[in-house]
């Protein structure tokens, strides 16, 4: 065992740097081996006393443990050096009751530190200030008594290079970490960071050109990201990216609902040119939401990758107005099943955007729709997604893979639509005011496809043709006048051709049809043969 170098005497009157240190019993350099780089300054306890020591071992501030533990920390943050252009860390080795605020200056590390939160008691990063290149790291916090957010970064003037990360937070009612203000916070990274029993994670209204990934959240009762623009304000957050998000939750959604929560892995409100990708959420009331930026001028352009959704309260994604935005490999599985109280939303994926796209995504087991597309939501492309028992408890009286609801200009096509337990009328339904879409090349495996605008072309959908073609072979006997081609469409075609291809399917005839043949009707009979009748055909509805 070592000693290390404090120049105070404690309670029993002893000289500190006669006391043995027992639980960090090293010397500067063996505390070098244990934590990476350098620090100036360290933070630990002994016996009753808590105390910080610079690099040197030289005592900077002192206290009684439980009770000045705050205090002797925000002394440590202040001896850093003054006017500095580097960053420079305070090093926590110990647990710490915290019942005041710790503010940390610019170009300063906070790392380290079993920190239990009280009324009063959080860390914070100076709002009156222009702040840049601060780090809190590697802490723990027990929130059950806080009164106040964990951690709070906000005030008037911008915050820049700001990084929180191997951070976790237990039992916070309320918000665990505020990123925001007027000033806003950029450049910066949140990363590493865990919610355990919290009601909320991270939450910014101003957040720019910033990465916010690897968060988990176990247990918590609304939004683990939630990143909002304020309403009435000419900024909004824009620029970032959020990955790797996991919500899990062993509480059933109903029982959170009820209880008023609203569990979410991200909500992107008022936001623009977003990132938003390898999603993860059970038990949760949606699984990304996202909102326009307010002004209203301002294209979205965010991009919504790799989800999986399980045991939905509503939309797997819903989207409100968005425009230019890319939905992507989103898996959604049980959506709306439990709930019998919120049907406008309780689709699959609601998506509600402009001159967007939706594709490879995979949609089982929706209360309502697979994929709702709202009113005026125009110049969309729907593709190559997988829809699969839409209307799954039978809730409505037409189940619906795909609805498209007064809408122009959407093309759909590539999708897979099938029904394993029989309650989906349409597998594509267009209606309303809607017109001018092209739905074409699906794979429809159950339902049918029923559309309402007169220039909506319908075309090449496997398992419900509206257009075929052909040949047929027919041995005259001289006295047949009429030939009846099997068109195998979905409908009466309403454009029929039909070409004679040998000298005797030649005479004058006219063409008939009804829903399942084509009738071909000579003024005079063929002449008998054996397959001397041949003839061409196309049909469409």
């Amino acid at each position: 065992m070592r000693k290390r170098y404090i120049s105070t005497r404690n309670k029993q009157g002893q000289t500190l740097e006669d006391v043995w240190v027992d639980k960090y019993a090293v010397s500067r350099e063996g505390l070098l081996k244990v934590h990476e780089g350098p620090f100036s300054a360290l933070v630990s306890k002994d016996d009753n006393y808590v105390y910080a020591v610079d690099s040197d071992g030289k005592t900077i501030a002192e206290g009684e443990a439980g009770v000045d533990d705050a205090s002797v920390i925000q002394q440590a943050l202040d001896s850093l050096t003054v006017g500095r252009t580097w960053k420079e860390k305070v090093l926590v080795m110990c647990e710490c009751e915290i019942s005041s605020e710790i503010t940390v200056p610019s170009k300063a590390i906070l790392s380290g530190g079993c920190y239990k939160l009280k009324a009063g008691g959080r860390v914070v990063f100076s709002e009156d200030v222009k702040l840049e290149d601060f780090v809190f790291e590697n802490a723990i916090l027990y929130c059950a008594n806080a009164d106040r957010i964990p951690i709070s970064i906000g005030g008037a003037n911008p915050k820049r290079r700001i990084v929180i990360r191997n951070i976790t937070i237990f039992d916070r009612s309320g918000e665990s970490i505020w990123v925001g203000g007027d000033g806003g916070v950029h450049d910066s990274l949140l990363e590493n960071i865990w919610f355990i029993n919290c009601e909320r994670g991270v939450r910014s209204n101003h957040l720019t050109r910033s990465v916010i990934h690897n968060i988990y959240g176990y247990e918590c009762k609304r939004e683990i990201v939630f990143i909002a623009g304020y309403v009435g304000e000419t900024y909004y957050p824009h620029d970032c990216v959020i990955e790797n998000v996991v919500l899990y939750n062993t509480t059933p959604i109903a029982d959170l609902v009820s209880a008023g929560y609203n569990p979410m892995p991200v909500d992107i409100t008022r936001t623009a040119k977003m990132i938003v990708r390898n999603i993860y959420g059970v038990n949760v009331t949606k699984g990304v939401n996202m909102e326009p930026v307010y002004t209203g001028d301002v294209d979205d352009e965010t991009l919504v990758e790799n989800g999986y959704f399980e045991n939905v309260w509503r939309s797997a994604v819903y989207i409100t107005d968005a425009r230019r935005c890319t939905v992507r490999r989103v898996y959604a599985k049980d959506v709306g099943l439990i709930n019998d109280t919120d049907d406008a939303g309780i689709h699959g994926i609601l998506f509600n955007a402009y001159y967007s796209t939706l594709e490879l995504c995979k949609i089982e087991n929706a209360r309502g729709h697979g994929i709702a597309l709202g009113s005026g939501r125009n110049q969309n492309i729907i593709r190559n997604n997988r829809i699969i028992s839409p209307n799954y408890e039978n809730a409505f009286t037409e189940g619906v893979g795909i609805s498209l609801y007064s809408v122009e200009n959407v093309l759909i096509e590539g999708n897979i639509i099938e029904d394993e337990v029989g309650y989906m009328t349409y597998a594509i339904r267009e209606y309303g005011t809607s017109n001018n879409n092209l739905i074409g090349d699906n794979i429809i495996r159950a339902g049918t496809i029923s559309w309402v605008g007169v220039n909506t072309v319908v075309k090449r959908n496997i398992g419900y043709l509206t257009e075929n073609s052909g040949t047929a072979t027919f041995s005259g006997d001289g006295t047949t006048t009429q030939f009846s081609i099997e068109h195998g469409l979905v409908s009466t075609p309403s454009k029929i051709q039909v070409t004679a291809m040998s000298s005797d399917a030649a005479g004058d005839f006219y063409v008939t049809a009804d829903a399942t043949y084509i009738y071909v009707n000579y003024n005079t009979a063929p002449p008998s043969g054996i397959d001397n009748v041949k003839l061409s055909w196309s049909a469409e509805v």
